[in-house]
């Protein structure tokens, strides 16, 4: 994309205030340029899934860079200004490059940070583990959250990080850590696993994408559900379930919920009758992907319910329907133990 004025001279209206709409409609193009290399390369490295996000490309980037277009009462980009505020160097003193190379770590950030937001929104399971990766990380100081190449790593803190060697491909990291991993260890003992693990090596980086260990958590955790599930199968008179039984309990279990939820959702108005069957033929296949081993379509809760509401988006879901299907899939997760539990 090119441009024929000066990135330095928009930023500087756009903090001071005095902007036109044309300066405003440059400073947008701006921020588009540098973040969509930004995307492009994590969709290109496999670090985001469009299908699972349910959002094109051009959405994450407007999405991911939209909050530092947040302004005051006094239409101000208040974000933008208190950043440049923290700087050692005032923005005027900065050459044209310089201020490029300021601006884009400030927008990496924000884009990073909103990223981990969409798969907070997402993914349950996942924004639970990166949640409560930030609330470990407050606590264990061991590793250090860094921004690098447009990513946020995790690098051991007071180790040389030997970026002079090569990344650590995160396939064999996924098969080294498996074996020192337990699927019982809680989130901050996988991080001092992954901390000792990875400073007694010297072959690769010591460093680890955040979003990466956050999968690698993730995988732990879900093998660990599923230890959980065969564990309450294995104790029953039925030793081995097919996908048939399973199916016929998911039935049953959604028939329960879907009667003792009626009330609540249709007689009271929140949802309308054929909205809140989509619900539950929703929850029918969340359970049937979470206890069986069929191979669903999806195993996102926004992808499954856009199979029966084409035209949704993804803020449409977030807003309307995300809560709902959550609460109903928790409840028939649990209801699909005590089901188990009673064979």
């Amino acid at each position: 994309m090119k441009f024929n004025t000066s990135f330095k001279c928009i930023l500087l209206s756009i903090l001071s205030g005095n902007y036109t709409n044309s300066d405003l409609k440059n400073f947008v193009k701006f921020c588009y340029a540098f973040a969509f290399p930004l995307v492009s390369k994590k969709l290109s490295l496999g670090k985001l899934n469009l299908k699972l996000l349910g959002m094109s490309q051009n959405e994450i980037v407007f999405d991911c860079m939209a909050d530092i277009f947040s302004r005051d009462n006094e239409d101000k980009f208040y974000k933008i200004k208190t950043y440049f505020e923290n700087l050692n160097n005032l923005p005027e003193s900065l050459s044209e490059e310089e201020i490029i190379i300021v601006f884009r770590r400030f927008l990496f950030n924000v884009v990073n940070n909103n990223i981990i937001r969409l798969y907070f929104e997402t993914d349950p399971v996942l924004g639970k583990i990166l949640r409560n990766m930030k609330i470990a990380l407050k606590r264990d100081t061991s590793f250090t959250q860094l921004a690098r190449f447009s990513d946020v790593y995790l690098v051991p803190d007071g180790i040389d990080v030997l970026w002079n060697k090569p990344p650590y491909i995160f396939e064999r990291l996924q098969n080294d850590f498996s074996k020192i991993v337990l699927i019982d260890d809680t989130i901050p003992e996988m991080i001092k696993k992954l901390y000792d693990f990875i400073v007694n090596q010297e072959e690769y980086q010591r460093a680890v994408p955040f979003v990466s260990a956050a999968i690698l958590f993730k995988e732990v955790y879900v093998l660990g559900w599923k230890s959980e599930v065969r564990e309450i199968t294995n104790n029953m008179s039925i030793t081995d379930l097919d996908n048939e039984d399973i199916k016929a309990i998911v039935k049953k279990v959604c028939t329960k919920i879907k009667n003792c939820t009626y009330h609540t959702y249709v007689d009271k108005g929140k949802v309308t009758e054929l909205l809140f069957l989509k619900y539950i033929d929703t929850l029918n296949d969340i359970l049937i992907n979470s206890f069986s081993t069929i191979e669903m379509i999806t195993d996102s809760y926004f992808e499954n319910l856009k199979t029966r509401i084409p035209e949704l988006t993804k803020d449409a879901y977030i807003k309307g329907h995300k809560k709902i299907i959550e609460y109903l899939a928790k409840m028939g997760k649990e209801e699909m133990k005590n089901e188990l539990q009673k064979l």
